[in-house]
């Protein structure tokens, strides 16, 4: 019997000690994560990996994480869920929540438990949606 891969995350964030931190606390739950520092190699590799999510940061050098989602759901193919991590104001996110093409959002800064817990649950959550 073949062991079942891990699932895969991106993260596509600028601040390199959140990452880590992120990267680290994914790993622990049997989560590989693939990084990225800027938004146009998050997006390079979005399209030519497979991932079972995405985290990514909404303020990013060269192409926002808005523009990210937006990008990867303009697509005909399957999309795996998207979390925002953002530290803009609940109020901006509001005005923009339409355009963001993501499961959750999450603010900073939040408990490494609660996005683990967010990231699980997404994951078996489309699972159970491409078995069905």
């Amino acid at each position: 019997m073949l062991a079942k891969e891990p699932p895969k995350a991106l993260v596509v964030e600028d601040e390199r000690d959140l990452t880590t931190l992120i990267a680290y606390h994914l790993e622990r739950h049997g989560i590989k994560t693939t990084t990225a520092a800027d938004g146009e190699i998050g997006l390079m590799l979005a399209t030519r990996n497979q991932f079972d999510i995405i985290i990514l940061d909404l303020m990013l050098p060269s192409l926002s994480g808005l523009e990210i989602s937006r990008q990867l759901h303009a697509r005909k193919l399957p999309t795996p869920p998207v979390i925002i991590l953002t530290a803009v104001s609940p109020e901006i996110v509001a005005t923009i929540r339409e355009r963001l093409c993501a499961e959750e959002i999450i603010f900073k800064p939040f408990k490494p438990h609660e996005l683990v817990n967010c990231v699980t649950t997404l994951i078996r959550r489309a699972q159970a949606a491409a078995t069905d």
